[in-house]
């Protein structure tokens, strides 16, 4: 008998985006009105301004209960990771893009070891907490949280 080990699924892609680039100058804590629900969570190690290309953003959508580490890594190794700013930028032009009703849109940072999750907290408020990445929190796919990856 041979014994097969199935891949366990636990995002699903819903579609494709461009991102512009941008200055490197904006962060989540100088980013004057984007995120009025507030900046939480874990602190940020400060980090030089990187300029940034335009690219390509993948966007996939929970189907299972999963950690970050899993969800995240079922994609396979990957290889950009968000700035600040694009985080900032993305959620300035592209908000229709972000999942509302409080739901968590996950961007993996280029700061080593963090995520950061944007809530739609109500009508032009935008909260976004930093996680750690290596968090053994269970999020749960009921919520359907999204996740943005860049140039896939």
């Amino acid at each position: 008998m041979i014994t097969v080990k199935a891949k366990m699924v636990y995002l699903a892609p819903l579609g494709t985006t461009k991102i512009g680039s941008s200055d490197g100058t904006k962060t989540f804590k100088n980013a004057g009105d984007v995120f009025k629900g507030g900046v939480e969570g874990e602190e940020l190690p400060l980090s030089q301004p990187v300029k940034t290309s335009s690219a390509m953003v993948a966007i996939y959508k929970q189907v299972a209960n999963s950690t970050l580490i899993q969800a995240l890594g079922s994609l396979g190794d990957v290889q950009q990771r968000w700035q600040q700013n694009q985080v900032v930028d993305f959620c300035c032009y592209q908000p229709g893009k972000l999942r509302a009703f409080q739901h968590g849109n996950f961007f993996l940072l280029a700061e080593p070891g963090y995520v950061a999750d944007v809530r739609v907290m109500g009508v032009e408020v935008l909260r976004v907490t930093i996680h750690p990445f290596f968090s053994t929190r269970i999020w749960y796919s009921v919520s359907a949280h999204q996740f943005y990856l860049l140039g896939q």
